[in-house]
């Protein structure tokens, strides 16, 4: 069943509290209906966050230096915020937020329904790296891969009931062809530190030159579909 998607609107707090590392960050946006909120900020390395009653999701894509050769030793200058190239855009009509990288030649894209959030890794070009990865943060849940499907299952931490899904990926070739078999998805955790790599067959992108769409959909389960 297709469902609705949400408006996205200012936030109108002026901070959300992200689990984790303990700090604040100001989201610019959130959904503005249903009980399940997905919070974006102007930059694309705070993350989206995602809260569903009281789990929370957040998923920090990492991003990697376009120059390896700059200084090391300038740690200052390799961590600032002049280093973050995507510039964030709200499609008003599609009611879509964007992340563009003009240098990269990607786009991150976000759209909202009333039970989740898709995300689009749109590569314009043969990316530089066939992984994609992503830093977890989670509150009162834990995600473990299906073991007969290419998905991941998202579960309550201390009832272990599942409560959510982030659906097996894909990609979209220019033709509108589908490909679930060159795409997987790895969990790696590492005492506290957890991430999530979204694997592309190196063969894939030696066989399409462009225009390459990667689609991961999360959706909670309970909520109401129409």
């Amino acid at each position: 069943m297709k469902m609705k998607l949400l408006t996205l609107e200012k936030n109108r707090k002026k901070s959300i509290s992200t689990y984790g590392s303990g700090d604040k960050s100001s989201y610019k946006y959130v959904n503005k209906s249903s009980d399940n909120k997905a919070y974006f900020s102007d930059d694309i390395e705070d993350g989206i966050m995602l809260s569903h009653g009281k789990y929370i999701l957040k998923m920090t894509p990492v991003i990697e230096e376009e120059n390896d050769d700059i200084n090391k030793d300038d740690k200052s200058t390799s961590q600032s915020n002049d280093n973050n190239e995507f510039e964030c855009i709200k499609n008003e009509e599609s009611n879509e937020l964007k992340y563009i990288s003009e240098s990269k030649n990607m786009e991150y894209q976000y759209s909202v329904n009333n039970c989740g959030v898709k995300e689009n890794i749109v590569l314009n070009e043969k990316p530089e790296t066939n992984i994609f990865e992503y830093k977890i943060e989670t509150k009162n849940l834990y995600l473990k891969k299906q073991e007969n499907d290419k998905g991941l299952l998202v579960y309550d931490k201390n009832t272990n009931k599942i409560i959510g899904t982030i659906e097996a990926p894909f990609l979209v070739d220019a033709d509108g062809k589908e490909d679930y078999k060159s795409v997987e998805y790895k969990l790696e955790k590492d005492g506290e530190n957890e991430a999530l790599k979204v694997i592309v067959s190196n063969d894939y992108f030696e066989n399409e030159a462009q225009s390459i769409r990667l689609q991961l959909i999360l959706q909670w389960y309970g909520c109401l579909t129409t």
